[in-house]
């Protein structure tokens, strides 16, 4: 709904053997109506370190504008996982 924060909660695994450091990109498509999705917190905006098996849940918190052009039925968000040296 316009107007109150919501929250989208994922688990990340770092099925590797080795430590890994990985931040996330978050798309929105379509990709004209992303100006009306403001980001209010993410966990992974700055890399996160992650050890061989470990399992963690991450939160992203978002607040849709009340000024979504007429007809809008939906915004999708896709998180690109950037792993880093």
């Amino acid at each position: 709904r316009s107007g109150e924060p919501f929250t989208i909660g994922f688990t990340v695994k770092n099925r590797a053997s080795n430590d890994i450091r990985t931040r996330i990109v978050h798309m929105v498509d379509p990709a004209e109506l992303k100006q009306y999705l403001d980001l209010v917190e993410c966990a992974l905006l700055l890399p996160v370190r992650l050890r061989p098996g470990e399992e963690q849940v991450y939160n992203s918190t978002y607040l849709v504008r009340g000024d979504l052009p007429d007809g809008t039925k939906a915004l999708d968000v896709t998180y690109e996982f950037k792993v880093e040296p």
